[in-house]
């Protein structure tokens, strides 16, 4: 019972580990298009880094920055909480199977 209890556990982060890798991929994608944005509308000669509309793409970028870093902190969580049920399973079947090979 207890393995099927933390099976269902890990399935259950496993997919929220899923959804999680899917949204990085997409602040990723966000940050390196703003980044392409930067670099072209810096490469016209009549635009500076000091203009309004380059500050507006930096704190996009920024953003963005920080949704992904946000993101890989909850995943790194996810990680760790899966590996703790996968050993919790390896454990739980060592007991049962040592319990089964005494009887």
């Amino acid at each position: 019972m207890t393995l099927l209890a933390l099976s269902m556990c890990s399935a259950f982060l496993v997919g929220e580990k899923s959804q999680l890798e899917a949204e990085e991929m997409s602040y990723v994608s966000d940050y390196n298009a703003i980044t392409d944005d930067m670099s072209s509308y810096l490469d016209d000669d009549s635009n500076s880094a000091d203009d309004s509309t380059y500050r507006q793409l930096q704190s996009e970028q920024q953003r963005y920055d920080s949704k992904k870093g946000s993101v890989e902190s909850r995943l790194k969580i996810i990680n760790a909480q899966i590996d703790g049920y996968q050993e919790a399973v390896k454990n739980n079947v060592k007991t049962e199977c040592k319990l089964s090979i005494s009887v």
